[in-house]
């Protein structure tokens, strides 16, 4: 009989992890302490709300306005759009490398990392630098297959602490469908989740694509139709796709960031070089993208096959310029210009005219508040009277 109790009970027991899973164990599901302390914590914030003590909607939290960009200097500056500085082969020689973009007119840069560790050193960097450094936010797909749902959470929050930081100027997201990563759908969740902060967080985004261009503009178009109140631009990252492709993102309004792909000397970069006539002008960024993707129309063997710098965007802005039959100093301010506007920036004189443009009406409109108090206060005086 007992034999036979234990039978039912272990079938039972198998039942139940077939249907729910195991508990507590892996974090798959939450066990009955776990719930308890939950509902603990949701009952005293509910009960704060009706005190009183708590907002009840405090409403959306914005990114900060970041700080001004220094005034140019060179007579062809330009801003790298995306570069992985912090990416450890410009460990032993970080400054040297700012300091040869700098001399060659690469004199702001927007550094991002995969690794959402370093995004704390990506916001003290950018501090550090204030005025031509700025560093973008994100998760990248490669972190899908170390993730568990708890983790992703813990991931996400963070993400959306460093997006609200002043030195944060937009979200990097995208679909890697070229690389088993993982599969699809996570990616796509994903994807969509950053989507969410960007909106939450009103701040740009910046996209990329492998294998992934008409899932991406379809993922754009559902975003920008169901989320009326994000105004940010979007700009789709290191484009080397079709005439197709970049139509479907020209639809949308976006943006693109080139990177030196558009400098392949092989029949590949002709096909590309002649695609990104049709984008319009005022919808171009470009970013060194390094350590990576090295511009091959760089005479020198050595620089060429080397790694990736900032300072080498200038061979990405000369191959531009041919493309759009401009002269360099054109081209350089035609990029500054955009990279200015997509990423929310303005120059050093720029924000200082807007302060005190600010300060102006602000004091207008406090002396027309005080006249019409001492109005409403004439008025009743001579009521009462």
């Amino acid at each position: 009989q007992r034999r036979g109790t234990w039978g039912v009970q272990a079938y039972s027991s198998r039942v139940r992890f077939a249907m729910y899973g195991r508990v507590d164990r892996g974090g798959s599901r939450e066990g009955k302490k776990s719930l308890r302390k939950n509902k603990i914590v949701l009952n005293d914030t509910v009960n704060a709300i009706k005190k009183g003590n708590l907002p009840a909607d405090s409403g959306p939290v914005y990114s900060q306005p970041p700080p001004p960009l220094n005034d140019p200097r060179h007579g062809c500056a330009i801003v790298d759009s995306l570069c992985h500085l912090l990416n450890r082969q410009f460990d032993s020689d970080q400054l040297k490398v700012l300091q040869r973009a700098s001399y060659s007119g690469v004199e702001a840069f927007i550094i991002m990392t995969t690794d959402p560790d370093k995004l704390e050193l990506a916001q003290k960097l950018s501090k550090q630098n204030e005025g031509s450094m700025y560093y973008l936010a994100g998760l990248h797909t490669d972190m899908i297959k170390r993730n568990n749902d708890k983790v992703s959470t813990q991931r996400m929050e963070q993400l959306k602490e460093f997006a609200l930081k002043p030195e944060a100027v937009g979200i990097i997201c995208g679909l890697d469908f070229g690389r088993d990563v993982s599969i699809r759908y996570a990616q796509e969740r994903l994807f969509e989740s950053q989507l969410a902060v960007a909106a939450e967080v009103q701040l740009p985004l910046v996209v990329f694509e492998v294998h992934a261009a008409e899932t991406l503009a379809e993922k754009i178009s559902i975003f920008k139709s169901t989320t009326p109140t994000y105004d940010r631009p979007i700009a789709v990252y290191n484009f080397c796709g079709n005439e197709v492709e970049m139509g479907a993102f020209i639809a949308l309004d976006m943006y693109f960031i080139l990177t030196g792909r558009i400098c392949d000397p092989t029949a590949t970069g002709d096909v590309l070089r002649e695609c990104i006539k049709n984008i319009p002008l005022n919808r171009l960024l470009l970013a060194s993208d390094s350590p990576f993707t090295t511009p091959q129309n760089i005479s020198d063997f050595h620089i060429r096959e080397s790694r990736n710098e900032p300072a080498n965007l200038t061979f990405v802005l000369s191959t531009l310029a041919e493309v759009y039959g401009l002269t360099l100093p054109v081209a350089a301010g035609t990029v500054r210009a955009n990279s200015k506007r997509f990423y929310g920036l303005l120059d050093t004189k720029e924000y200082k005219e807007q302060t005190a443009e600010t300060e102006k009406e602000t004091e207008k409109e406090e002396e027309e508040q005080h006249e019409q108090a001492a109005t409403t206060t004439s008025a009743t005086a001579a009521t009462a009277a």
